[in-house]
């Protein structure tokens, strides 16, 4: 609406814009058809006769063996699973770590 004030056309500030209505496209199918999603179940592929298994990785260490770690110092394996590490460092308390930063320490 435009309000008149002295010879000149001003906006009128209470009122709101109207919305713009847009149009959609009136298609035959069912508007809820085009909005599913379909997930397609995969099964997993037998492997071939001639190829082996994934070997699982061996971690070099043990249960129980002394390591030697250049930030937490002296500790002992408590726990391994895959290439982590569970020590237990005396001064440091139980952390997990993986195996490529620790090194086998020397017993005296």
């Amino acid at each position: 609406m435009l309000a008149r004030t002295d010879e000149h056309l001003m906006p009128d500030v209470a009122s709101t814009p109207a919305p713009k209505v847009v149009a959609k496209p009136n298609n035959a199918e069912a508007p809820n058809q085009r909005l599913k999603r379909t997930t397609a179940r995969v099964k997993p592929k037998p492997h071939p006769a001639g190829v082996a298994a994934p070997i699982p990785y061996v971690s070099p260490f043990a249960i129980g063996d002394h390591i030697s770690h250049p930030q937490f110092g002296e500790g002992t394996v408590t726990e391994i699973e895959g290439a982590k590490l569970t020590i237990n460092f005396a001064s440091r308390g139980t952390k997990q770590i993986i195996d490529d930063y620790v090194k086998r320490s020397k017993l005296e």
